[in-house]
């Protein structure tokens, strides 16, 4: 632009098709390269992405028009892995394990899995209830709620129904 807004400006005239870009290369051979873009999949989006073409195909991090944040990874790690600083192997890591369920772990990568503690300080935890009225509160449309050692074996199952209820 001929009449930059700050120090540098990214300016996509008025009718053209591409979406503006700061691209961000090593200029290396094999080396992946980055992009700054905006309106990659609705007006007003900031993205990142990895690469410079097929960008909405690649985006990494997308902060929408409406504030909201949406990190994506590859079809192979779908995943958010945060790691800590002062130990990059120490890692809390969600993400999806097929179509079937999601998942939650901490992990010292290269040495073990570690415990996860929720609400360490207080409150309550809750599945299947946005309103927990005790340390741990399930509510399900199910029958059973089990306890259930790691050979598979149940170590403790709560049965209830409308006419029977009972542990074993």
């Amino acid at each position: 632009t001929a009449s930059p807004s700050g120090k540098l400006e990214v300016f996509r005239p008025a009718g053209q098709s591409s979406n503006p870009q700061l691209i961000l290369s090593t200029g290396e051979a094999g080396s992946s390269d980055y992009s700054l873009s905006t309106d990659v999949t609705a007006a007003g989006d900031f993205c990142i992405v990895k690469g410079n073409s097929n960008v909405a195909a690649n985006v990494r991090l997308k902060i929408d028009s409406s504030g909201g944040t949406i990190i994506t990874a590859d079809a192979n790690n779908e995943q958010l892995v945060i790691k800590r600083a002062s130990n990059t192997n120490e890692q809390l890591i969600l993400g999806f394990h097929s179509s079937d369920y999601a998942r939650i772990f901490a992990v010292e990568q290269g040495v073990a899995y570690r415990n996860l503690v929720l609400n360490e300080s207080g409150g309550n935890v809750g599945i299947g209830t946005t309103s927990p009225t005790s340390k741990l509160h399930v509510v399900g449309d199910g029958d059973t709620v089990t306890l259930q050692k790691s050979n598979n074996v149940p170590a403790l199952a709560f049965l209830g129904s409308a006419t029977n209820k009972s542990i074993i």
